[in-house]
């Protein structure tokens, strides 16, 4: 089964377990780069990334080297910004269609999931939505090692379920 781990990191969590899923399961890895993007620290980041979240912006992306449509499953992986996903994926879910694929969502956060994954439910409402996993600030925490062992144990477990789908 060809697989992608498609993810947008800011401060390296979500990069840490995307690696960790891409590593275990042979998956390829993309990572979304916005054409320009400011790095804030702080409560600022806060304000500025959740005002980006929340207004829906669409920044302009990088080029993707990859086919993104030629993989069986995809995962998905976001920093939770405002309850939603960081706005790479607004410009993402604008220009690449992904009904019928096997869709995995994985997160990072610091404060909670919030809406994200009825947002990812909604946007993706025509693929076939496998599961989602959430880690609380990966990096930083004291239990990483298991939020690593973690992302690969529930890595495989979205290959199986990839694997037994049928749409």
């Amino acid at each position: 089964m060809k697989t992608l781990v498609l993810f947008y990191s800011y401060e390296g969590n979500t990069e840490l377990i995307a690696s960790e899923i891409a590593k275990t399961i042979g998956a390829d890895q993309v990572r979304l780069h916005p054409r320009e993007e400011k790095h804030y620290t702080g409560f600022m980041k806060y304000v500025w990334n959740g005002k980006s979240a929340v207004m829906r912006e669409k920044p302009e992306l990088e080029p993707i080297e990859k086919d993104l449509l030629s993989y069986d499953l995809i995962f998905f992986g976001t920093p939770v910004w405002a309850g939603s996903w960081a706005p790479v994926f607004n410009t993402l879910f604008e220009r690449w269609n992904f009904t019928g694929k096997k869709i995995a969502c994985f997160y990072c956060h610091a404060g909670g999931p919030g809406s994200i994954e009825k947002r990812f439910r909604r946007e993706l409402s025509t693929a076939s939505l496998l599961g989602f996993c959430g880690f609380v600030d990966p990096l930083w925490s004291k239990k990483r090692e298991e939020q690593k062992q973690r992302a690969r144990e529930w890595a495989w477990e979205m290959v199986r379920l990839a694997t037994q789908d049928k749409r």
